[in-house]
C-alpha cells in the first residue's frame, strides 16, 4: 500500500503511475513490463493479472 501527496502543478497521476510501474509494480493505471516485473525477488512477486496475447 502506498499513500502519495504530490504537487499537481509539477505532476499527474499518470505519471506517478508510470513511475512505479517502472520500479517493477503494476496499478491500476500502468503494468510492469514482464522484465521489469521479473526482476523482483520471488518474495515480493504477486499474482498477475492474465493479459490477452497479440496474434
Amino acid at each position: 500500500m502506498l499513500e502519495l501527496t504530490y504537487d499537481e502543478s509539477k505532476t499527474n497521476i499518470h505519471k506517478v503511475h508510470m513511475a512505479i510501474a517502472k520500479v517493477e509494480h503494476d496499478t491500476d493505471m500502468h503494468k510492469a513490463t514482464d522484465e521489469v516485473y521479473d526482476n523482483l525477488p520471488g518474495c515480493c512477486k504477486y499474482e498477475r493479472p492474465k493479459t490477452k496475447q497479440k496474434i
